[in-house]
């Protein structure tokens, strides 16, 4: 297996386990998607560190997951096939919606949840973001960058005020996600795979193949500043949940920690060299990090 995207959330203490053991074991869980026709569903041992307990294996409706996403409350899944079909699960019981798409032949790119679960949002390869009801899988609302490339990173702000979207050609798109209307275009000249907005609005962070990490202003969308840090391609970049933090990963293997108020550069792990590291995600516990790579598969680390 070779793992693409994770997520990383808690579960619901009133969920049913299929099992013996009490809820309390398995409050966190990482999914994560792969080469093959499922998704992971792995599931954290509270009382022994660094120990998957239990796992799912969820089946695909056509091929492999490249790039999945949690939904706030941490019962839905989207994932986004290499086929491009976005389909819906849920953390328990598997496929809900098979395809969700108002189009003949599905293309999507990268997947998004907001602060609601009620909705789930998909980039596309031809330069539109779409949101669906994640309950009858009907379009909602488009957004539409002008251009003709593919949505290779995607965020949805946790208020819903904003949709940022980014291309293979190095352009941040920011929507106002009422008005469906672009508050503003920013050119790099090289891709940004990845999206995560600060919980506290003030900035909008993406990682970037000219091996920086790019911080934006909230909410005009205007570029602050690039911080070098990486010697490989930046895959992946995620915010911790209280604010404080951010993570970047780079195809080299290294992941990088840093100070969210200073943009100062706390730590810097290398698991493995030239691990091939795809993406990093924070625990809503704030005291953790979890990344995949093609070596090793899921990796956790403690703060």
């Amino acid at each position: 297996m070779s793992p693409r995207r994770v997520s990383k959330g808690e579960e619901d203490k009133t969920a049913e386990d299929s099992d013996s053991s009490t809820d309390d074991e398995y409050q966190e869980f990482v999914v994560s998607g792969s080469t093959e026709a499922v998704l992971l569903v792995s599931y954290l041992l509270t009382w022994q560190r660094d120990t998957f307990g239990r796992k799912y294996m969820h089946k695909l409706p056509s091929l492999g997951a490249h790039n999945v996403a949690l939904s706030s409350d941490n019962s839905t899944i989207a994932a986004v096939s290499m086929d491009g079909i976005l389909t819906l699960l849920d953390v328990a019981n598997g496929v809900t919606i098979s395809s969700v798409s108002h189009a003949l032949v599905p293309n999507f790119w990268s997947t998004a949840f907001g602060g609601s679960a009620d909705c789930v949002f998909g980039g596309t390869g031809y330069g539109q973001v779409h949101m669906y009801d994640t309950k009858t899988g009907k379009l909602k609302h488009s957004y539409d960058t002008e251009r003709r490339e593919n949505v290779l990173g995607l965020a949805v702000a946790r208020n819903d005020r904003f949709v940022a979207a980014s291309d293979y050609a190095g352009c941040l798109t920011l929507f106002d996600a009422e008005t469906g209307q672009i508050v503003r275009q920013t050119h790099v000249g090289k891709p940004m795979r990845r999206l995560s907005f600060d919980p506290e609005m003030r900035r909008l962070l993406a990682a970037c193949d000219d091996k920086t990490v790019k911080l934006f202003n909230m909410p005009n969308g205007c570029l602050h500043d690039c911080l070098m840090g990486h010697n490989s391609l930046v895959m992946s970049v995620d915010c911790s949940p209280d604010g404080t933090t951010f993570a970047s990963a780079a195809h080299d293997g290294t992941v990088n920690i840093w100070d969210s108020r200073y943009t100062k550069l706390n730590n810097t792990y290398v698991p493995k060299k030239d691990a091939k590291l795809w993406d990093v995600a924070f625990a809503k516990s704030n005291n953790k990090i979890v990344w995949v790579d093609e070596d090793t598969g899921i990796n956790l680390y403690y703060l």
